[in-house]
């Protein structure tokens, strides 16, 4: 979990593209933001986009010495 100034989970967040610029309160985002998109999402939690990108090669060779058998 992010946490804001004062130590407590932020109320809003600033996106620069496709990442995360900054977090904090609603007030306080938007003075340094003032023009800004906003978009409310309601009750929505965040989650950063999980992207698993790498393979382990000792596995999937392995792997390979393994006939499938299946239906």
């Amino acid at each position: 979990m992010a946490v804001a100034e004062g130590g407590r989970e932020p109320e809003a967040l600033v996106t620069v593209g496709e990442r995360i610029a900054a977090t904090g309160t609603l007030e306080r985002l938007r003075e340094r933001f003032p023009d800004a998109e906003r978009v409310d999402l309601g009750d929505a939690v965040v989650v950063p986009g999980f992207h698993d990108a790498h393979m382990h090669p000792s596995m999937t060779a392995e792997d390979l010495l393994h006939a499938d058998l299946s239906a």
